[in-house]
C-alpha cells in the first residue's frame, strides 16, 4: 500500500498476474500523479486533490483539496493516508511550511495532522510499526526524520547534504534496521532508532545515483552520467546494506529497477537503455552471481510506429510475470503522446522472457501499475484511469500463440460488465 509496493521497494505486486489479452474492465476520467491500493480504497492524487476510489467500479468515494500546494506519494497504513506536499515545488523556499508531511483519514478524507519540513512533494516515504520515514526540509537543508503515526511529532531528524529544490524524488528505503536515502551524488544509511549516520557511499565519478532498492542484503543502487541531451554512461551498483561497500556491478546499464522472484532469492529486474546507443533494454540479474541472466530489447508496439525507448517507470513483478512501460522520448514529458505497457513470463530456464501482450494508452502513465485482486490499474497524466483484467478464457479454444496487442487510445469504452472479484481487505 505504498509507492515501490513495500518499504524495501521490490515492487512485488499482490497479484495475481494478469498474461491473458486484457480487456478494460472500467474507466474513470480522473487523471492524477500517484495511486496507491489498500483498505479496498484506490487513492489518486493531482496536485491539489486527492481522491478516493472503489476499486470494483472507479466510482469516486470521496474527494477533497486540502490547500493550495501539490499533494504527492501516497501511502497507506492503517486507516490513515500519509502524502508528501509542498506549496511551491519548483523554486526553493527557506519556509519550513513549504514542505509537510500531511496524514488523511481514509474514511473520508479528513485531515488529521501537519509536520512542517517533514516530507515534500514527490518524497516517498515509508512505515515501520508505529513510526514513518520521510525526507523533508527546506531550501537550505534536507532533512530524514522519524516521526509518529498517531499525530507527527518527531522522535528523531538527522541531516543529509544539499537542499530541496525542484520536483522532490528523495525515497526513503527500510532494511536491515536501517534506513537509505540516495541523493544526488550519495546514498547513505541511518539507523532507525537514532538516525545516527552508519555510512555512506559516492557514486563514481561524475556518476549520480537513481531511486534504489534494498533485495537480499544489499542495497541496489543504479547510476547514471549526464551528457548534454542524453545519458552518457551507467551502471548498477550493488552495495552491502549494512557498511557500504560494493560488492558488485552490471556496467552499461541505465535502470528503474524492481525486485522478481529468482530460485535463490530476489533477483534485480531493471528496464532502461542499454548504452551506446540509447536503445531500450531489460535486464534480469541472478541474485547469487550479480551477472545478467537475461539481456534482451523490449518489446515495440505493433499498433503503431512509435520508438518507446523511454524508461518512465520501474517494472512490476508478480511471481515469474513483471509489467514494463515505456514512453517515446522525442520531444521530452511535456511530447509524449501514449505510452506502451507489456506483459511479460519469465521463460522455465531464465535465459529469456517470452511477450504475452502489448497495450498502448494515451498519454503519460504517471505511477506505476497495480496488480491486484485480477486488476491492473493504470493511471495516466490526461487519459484517465484504466481498470483491466484478463480476457476469459475458454477451455476448447487453443491459447493464442503471438502476443495479443491492444490499443486503448481514445475513444474509451467499456468491454464487458464491471467485476465483482474481490479486493483484499475491509475499511474499518
Amino acid at each position: 500500500p505504498m509507492q515501490g509496493a513495500d518499504p524495501q521497494r521490490t515492487n512485488i505486486q499482490p497479484g495475481p498476474a494478469l498474461v491473458g489479452t486484457p480487456q478494460l474492465a472500467a474507466h474513470s476520467p480522473i487523471s492524477g500523479d500517484s495511486m496507491v491500493l489498500a483498505g479496498n480504497r484506490l487513492i489518486v492524487t493531482n496536485y491539489n486533490s486527492v481522491a478516493a476510489l472503489d476499486p470494483r467500479t472507479l466510482d469516486v468515494l470521496w474527494q477533497t483539496n486540502p490547500g493550495n500546494g501539490v499533494y504527492t506519494s501516497p501511502l497507506i497504513a492503517g486507516d490513515v493516508i500519509y502524502l508528501g506536499y509542498s506549496l511551491v515545488t519548483e523554486s526553493i523556499s527557506d519556509d519550513p511550511a513549504n514542505n509537510q508531511l500531511v496524514a488523511m483519514s481514509l474514511k473520508d478524507g479528513s485531515i488529521l495532522w501537519r509536520a512542517n519540513g517533514a516530507g515534500g512533494a514527490g518524497n516517498e516515504m515509508a512505515v515501520q510499526g508505529q513510526t514513518i520515514y520521510a525526507v523533508g526540509g527546506t531550501g537550505t537543508s534536507v532533512i530524514l526524520g522519524a516521526y509518529r503515526t498517531d499525530d507527527g511529532s518527531p522522535i528523531w531528524t538527522a541531516p543529509i547534504d544539499g537542499a530541496i529544490g525542484c520536483c522532490g524524488g528523495l525515497h526513503v528505503v527500510l532494511g536491515d534496521g536501517l534506513a537509505y536515502v540516495a541523493y544526488r551524488y550519495h546514498v547513505s544509511a541511518f539507523d532507525l532508532e537514532d538516525g545516527r549516520l552508519i555510512w555512506t557511499a559516492t557514486a563514481p565519478s561524475d556518476m549520480y545515483f537513481g531511486s534504489v532498492a534494498f533485495l537480499d542484503g544489499r542495497v541496489v543502487a543504479p547510476t547514471y552520467g549526464l551528457a548534454a541531451t542524453f545519458y552518457s554512461s551507467a551502471a548498477i551498483l550493488y552495495l552491502d546494506a549494512l557498511t557500504g561497500e560494493p560488492v558488485g556491478k552490471v556496467d552499461n546499464a541505465y535502470g528503474l529497477i524492481s525486485g522478481i522472484e529468482g530460485d535463490n532469492g530476489t533477483d534485480t529486474l531493471a528496464t532502461g537503455w542499454q548504452l551506446p546507443g540509447n536503445s531500450a533494454r531489460i535486464w534480469r540479474i541472478d541474485s547469487g552471481t550479480l551477472a545478467p541472466v537475461i539481456d534482451q530489447a523490449a518489446a515495440q508496439s505493433p499498433t503503431n510506429d512509435i520508438d518507446y525507448r523511454f524508461p518512465a517507470l520501474p517494472p512490476v513483478t508478480v511471481g515469474r510475470a513483471f509489467y514494463t512501460v515505456f514512453s517515446q522520448m522525442d520531444d521530452g514529458i511535456d511530447g509524449i503522446v501514449s505510452s506502451l505497457i507489456s506483459a511479460y513470463v519469465t521463460n522455465e530456464n531464465v535465459s529469456g522472457a517470452d511477450l504475452a501482450w502489448t497495450l498502448v494508452v494515451d498519454g503519460r502513465l504517471t505511477a506505476m501499475p497495480i496488480v491486484s485482486g485480477g486488476r491492473i490499474f493504470i493511471l495516466t497524466s490526461d487519459a484517465g484511469l484504466y481498470a483491466l483484467e484478463d480476457t476469459p478464457v475458454d477451455s476448447a479454444t487453443p491459447a493464442a500463440t503471438i502476443p495479443a496487442s491492444v490499443d486503448l487510445t481514445s475513444p474509451v469504452t467499456c468491454a464487458q460488465p464491471l467485476s465483482d472479484s474481490p479486493l483484499s481487505g475491509e475499511l474499518p
